[in-house]
């Protein structure tokens, strides 16, 4: 949570929170405006791969969105629509604690027992919202890292590796085989990636392996991947840049 016109300090934080938050396998949920922190911080997100998005609008379908949300609510309830950002929410994170709006928030927080961290508030804001005594865990981070050991170690939430497709794995790899399985372990299909980008390929799966091979190739199961090893495998060669 955050201004909409915040300081440069505070976007620069947004966006790293973002970031971290992405990369800890949790789902961001902002705003979902195309402005100020909410936009920063999805922006953030969405430079992981396999990182989720969620925007809670304050308009109708035909308000502004942000191009880095996946998952746009439309509530037209305006700044109503506050108290729906803090229930749906594990852990609240002001950022900046710079406006009204966000002020609202921490305060709907607090009072919903919604654990709430503080990221770089002034002395003022911080002052305040510790002198309500809150019920809830209330906590203060100087630094988007901060805020995410202050999650993890002491609101116990776990980080995970975010889903990631696929395709999107593909994209990591030189040269790859896709092969894809039905129930009974036939072949279905193959698809070669060369520098991510896909081709469609036929012929049996004997016949690709024939060609695979040769000094600094990999071949892994789709199962080391944490891919679901009874419908497909995937079969990957890769070897340094350059070589």
């Amino acid at each position: 949570m955050g201004a909409g016109e915040p300081g440069v300090r505070t976007l620069e934080a947004a966006r790293q929170l973002g970031r971290l938050v992405a990369e800890a396998g949790w789902v961001l949920l902002t705003g979902g405006r195309p402005a100020g922190v909410m936009e920063a911080a999805s922006a953030g997100a969405k430079s992981v791969p396999g990182s989720l998005t969620i925007g809670v609008l304050p308009s109708g379908p035909d308000g502004p969105v942000s191009p880095h949300v996946d998952l746009a609510l439309f509530t037209a309830m305006g700044d109503a629509r506050n108290a729906i950002n803090v229930l749906s929410s594990d852990v609240v994170v002001a950022c900046g604690v710079e406006g009204p709006g966000t002020a609202s928030e921490v305060a709907l927080a607090l009072k919903a027992g919604r654990p709430t961290i503080l990221l770089m508030p002034g002395p003022a804001a911080a002052a305040f919202f510790h002198s309500l005594g809150p019920k809830a865990p209330m906590l203060q981070a100087e630094t988007p890292a901060g805020v995410v050991e202050l999650i993890e170690r002491t609101l116990g939430i776990p980080i995970r590796q975010p889903e990631i497709s696929i395709e999107a794995q593909m994209t990591s790899y030189e040269f790859a085989v896709l092969v894809g399985r039905d129930q009974a372990g036939n072949v279905g299909g193959v698809t070669w990636y060369l520098n991510g980008i896909d081709h469609p390929m036929g012929g049996e799966l004997p016949a690709i392996l024939n060609q695979l091979g040769g000094e600094g190739w990999q071949v892994a199961g789709l199962g080391d991947l944490g891919f679901d090893a009874r419908t497909e495998i995937i079969l990957m060669r890769e070897r340094e840049r350059g070589r």
